[in-house]
């Protein structure tokens, strides 16, 4: 019998080695499907920017010059490469040599770089690089290169970028700085380019392995068996890697690192590191200022905490460790906003703006939010003010991601509202209400038992735990939260058009909620289904080759 137990136990940790062993191998080929979709799209670009006429050059804040055409010095004076973080205005800035140069260039430095770099500085990408080449435009210029009224306009404008991505960018240029020479692009701004590249590339990269392992632990806690956690896992990773965004995610912008950051955090969280999980999600909101969306995350797992029977000095010391993590994501944004009024209110070099006169700088938390102004000034950013007839073409490219994030929200809601024990159903409406907010924010907490999952869903059969717990599982309520908050602000405040990258770079439900849909046998499901999968695919790829033909030549896809 002793024997038959321990045969038994060896067969078992025999076949966990196999099966870990085998994910890890597909792990390790998924990321480097990852890294040759990169490539494969950086070159897509690079060829789409080339034949394609170009019949828009855009406008002069979304234009980067790389020198490419004729390149007399490796870097101008005032750029980073010249000068280091430490830039500030002088006369003549940018447009004189550092030291001129007749050297011959290379293959690589006079053809190759150029071709494959010149897509990657479309739009809003051109302002994150101008940041990094030249860190002196946070700051008001004061050597008369710009008119009075324009005095204050590109360092407030500067302000909407939040400053993490340009110095990674920065920094990742240092290093490729420490190459030999013939090797590196023959300007510093293409090495601006390259190096926004290879960190976005990296960025990418983590950020699928990142939601690799966090579908995986969330899986894991709610009881799903490997085989089953494994493939889920990849489906999702693999919906990550062809996201309807991902062409923004090869470009210069901040959408890779930023999701990086989320990703990694939220994996964090459900491994327990509460605390490592609000630096990482804080460090999210120093790239894009939507990472401050977490703290409701904070806040709603703290809140289901508290909800739990424990004495009062409990209470309160959950309420303490909970409202500090969420500080953190606000702390940032608060430092952002107080070192832009100090540049433009605490010097005596100039005029000030009109706006200093609302700030209050005695105050730690001044009155007056430099981001939210600068946003209604430059972009007309406010409620509702992007519903306008001329902006119906871009409520129409954000509708297929606002319909799918809607549709797995609303899944989520609907399948966990018809979960409640016999026990706690009753006629009263806001008596029901609130017990199913109190039982699903306990379950979120990992308070009571997790599992939980609809009997029945979209005549798919019950034996498909793992799509459910991805669909309906109560510990995904966070999750969901954060994307319905993604969902409204894109449809009331920000640029609608936005919507597409700024929810995939945010959201990990929206990957859970697709790869259910993507991922099934034919014959394990409904016509209906089969038919909306196979649509999701479609939808992906189209959008990734629209934005790889329409942003590299300028077209309206930013």
């Amino acid at each position: 019998m002793a024997r038959s137990t321990a045969t038994a136990t060896i067969e078992v940790s025999l076949r966990q080695r196999l099966v870990a062993k085998a994910e890890c191998s597909s792990l390790r080929r998924l990321v480097r499907h990852c890294f040759q979709v990169r490539l494969a799209v950086l070159l897509s670009m690079a060829v789409s920017c080339r034949v394609i006429p170009n019949h828009h050059a855009g406008e002069d804040a979304t234009r980067f010059d790389l020198r490419a055409q004729d390149p007399a010095c490796f870097s101008t004076k005032g750029s980073y490469c010249d000068c280091g973080p430490s830039c500030s205005w002088r006369e003549g800035d940018g447009l004189s040599c550092q030291e001129p140069e007749s050297i011959e260039h290379n293959l690589f430095q006079s053809v190759v770089y150029p071709f494959l770099l010149t897509p990657l500085t479309r739009w809003d990408a051109a302002r994150f690089l101008r940041l990094a080449h030249r860190p002196q435009l946070w700051l008001p210029q004061t050597n008369g290169q710009l008119s009075d009224t324009d005095l204050f306009q590109e360092s407030e404008r500067a302000h909407v970028f939040m400053p993490l991505f340009p110095s990674a960018v920065q920094r990742t240029a240092s290093v490729l700085m420490l190459l030999p020479k013939w090797s590196l692009p023959s300007t510093c701004e293409q090495v601006m380019v390259l190096a926004a590249w290879f960190l976005n590339t990296l960025c990418c990269l983590l950020s699928a392995v990142s939601l690799y392992f966090l579908t995986e632990n969330i899986l894991r806690r709610q009881g799903v068996a490997d085989l089953e956690r494994g493939r889920l896992s990849r489906l999702a990773m693999l919906v990550f890697i062809y996201n309807p965004a991902t062409v923004f995610f090869g470009t210069a912008y901040s959408e890779a690192m930023f999701s990086t950051f989320v990703f990694a955090g939220c994996c964090l969280h459900t491994q327990g590191h509460d605390w490592i999980a609000s630096v990482f999600w804080a460090a999210g909101s120093g790239t894009r200022s939507n990472g401050i969306l977490y703290v409701g995350y904070i806040l709603l797992f703290g809140l289901g905490r508290f909800l739990r029977p424990q004495s009062l000095l409990e209470r309160l010391q959950v309420t303490g460790k909970i409202l500090l993590q969420a500080f953190l994501p606000c702390a940032v944004l608060i430092r952002h906003n107080r070192v832009g009024i100090a540049h433009h209110c605490d010097s005596e070099a100039l005029d000030q703006p009109a706006w200093c006169a609302f700030v209050d700088r005695a105050s730690l938390f001044p009155r007056f939010n430099l981001y939210s102004y600068t946003q209604r000034q430059y972009w007309n950013v406010g409620i509702f003010k992007y519903y306008e007839v001329k902006q119906v073409p871009n409520f129409l490219l954000a509708a297929p991601i606002l319909l799918l994030s809607s549709a797995a929200v609303m899944t989520w809601i609907r399948c966990q509202w018809t979960q409640l024990p016999e026990a706690t159903v009753t006629r009263n409406t806001l008596i029901h209400v609130a017990k199913w907010a109190s039982i699903r924010l306990q379950q979120f907490s990992g308070h009571l038992n997790g599992q939980g999952y609809p009997k029945k869903h979209d005549n798919r059969e019950k034996t498909l735990v793992g799509e459910m717990a991805l669909e309906a599982g109560p510990l995904l309520l966070g999750h969901y939260a954060v994307l319905a908050a993604t969902i409204i602000l894109g449809l009331t405040v920000a640029h609608v058009q936005i919507s597409t990258r700024m929810i995939c770079s945010t959201c990990p439900a929206l990957y859970w909620f697709l790869a259910t849909k993507v991922g099934f046998e034919e014959k394990r499901i409904s016509p209906k289904v089969f038919v909306l999968g196979d649509a999701i695919c479609w939808y992906c790829l189209s959008y990734t080759v629209l934005g790889i033909i329409m942003h590299s030549t300028w077209l309206p896809w930013t």
